[in-house]
Formats: structure tokens, sequence, C-alpha cells
């Protein structure tokens, strides 16, 4: 009941391991609901009509908003992740002098995150140009969507795996010994590959 003051009452609840989707689907199955059906009762005081018609639509377009974020978010590409036993809080020098059977795990590990960018930003960009109905909206999800998930493939190369790699991987190159030549050419060739998905994935940022 919307004629009843609740100032003095506490609500509480649990928050669930994935906040964001809880908040928009309250939102659209209680709260907007129950807003759009009082539009037509003496529930809203002093507020005139075109109040709140402003009010619905502005709530109505948070909704839209949060539930398409959510799904663009959930829709993110998931890195592949380093495997528990290849986990070491070792120096990089140290794991590759100490542990040179990991070097083709991380290596490895880095050309299936070129792949998978790779495939992201080519598929992106291929549903756009088949997107059925163009326009303004269309345009502005989108690139919305777009910028989105590859930040997410930005926030994920901060994580302590990422960083685990790339710095093996670049001792590697650095070392005079302990690596077989073979094996360094691999790295470099895999280096030079992942500096050049670095600056599809930068240049899709400024876009």
């Amino acid at each position: 009941k919307m004629d009843i003051p609740t100032e003095q009452d506490i609500v509480y609840g649990e928050l669930s391991a994935d906040p964001l989707s809880s908040l928009a689907s309250g939102i659209a199955t209680v709260f907007l609901p129950m807003i759009s059906e009082s539009a037509s009762f003496d529930a809203w005081g002093l507020c005139d009509v075109e109040q709140r018609r402003s009010f619905l639509q502005a709530f109505s377009k948070f909704d839209y908003e949060a539930r398409d974020t959510i799904s663009s978010m959930h829709g993110g590409v998931e890195l592949q992740k380093l495997s528990e036993q290849h986990r070491l809080t070792k120096n990089p020098q140290d794991i590759v002098r100490e542990h040179p059977d990991f070097i083709p795990v991380y290596d490895g590990l880095l050309e299936k995150w070129c792949q998978q960018a790779e495939r992201f930003l080519s598929e992106s960009l291929d549903n756009r140009k088949e997107d059925p109905e163009p326009g303004p909206r269309t345009e502005l999800q989108f690139w919305r969507s777009r910028m989105q998930r590859i930040t997410s493939i930005t926030e994920q190369l901060k994580s302590a795996d990422c960083r685990l790699v790339f710095g093996v991987l670049s001792a590697v190159t650095r070392v005079n010994q302990d690596v077989a030549q073979k094996s360094k050419t691999k790295v470099l060739n895999t280096m030079r590959h992942w500096k050049q998905i670095d600056v599809s994935i930068t240049e899709a940022l400024n876009e």
C-alpha cells in the first residue's frame, strides 16, 4: 500500500551472489509494475499527470538499460584461466630456471587468449554488419555492448594469472641460457602476435 508511511520501517534481506541481476529483477517484477499500476490511483500526491508520465518514462528507461547492461556483462569474453598447478608465486626468472616445462603451458595459454580476443573483435563487427534493424538506438546499443565486452577483457588482463603469464614469457625472451632456442623462438612469435592483438584492443577502445 503506497498510502501508508514507511519511514520507521526497516527493510532487510539477503544479497545474492549476483546483486546486479537481483536489483534488475526486483525493478522489473516488483517496482516497475507497482508504480505503473498505481498511475490510475490517487497515490501520487501533488504530482500532476506530466510529472507522473515523465517519472514512469525515466524509470522504464532505467529498467531497460540495467537489464541490457547486465546482459552485456554476462555475455563478455572470459579468458581461459591458468590451472592451479601452474599458478606459482615465485619470481618469473626463477620459474623459467626451475620450471622450464611450464613455459609451453604459459605460451599455449597466451595463444589461446590471442584466439579468443581475435574471435571476439571479428565476430562483434560481423554482427553489426548483419543487424536487421539499423538505426540510432541499435548503433548506440552495439557500441555500448562492444565497449563493455572489450573492457571485460582489459580488466581480466590485470589479474594475477595474466601478470604471471606475461612476466614469465617476457623473462624467457630476455634470458641467454636455461631455455632451448626453439622454445625461446616460439615464445617470441607468440609475444609478437599478442602485441598485435593488444594494439587492436586499444584501437577498439578508442573507437
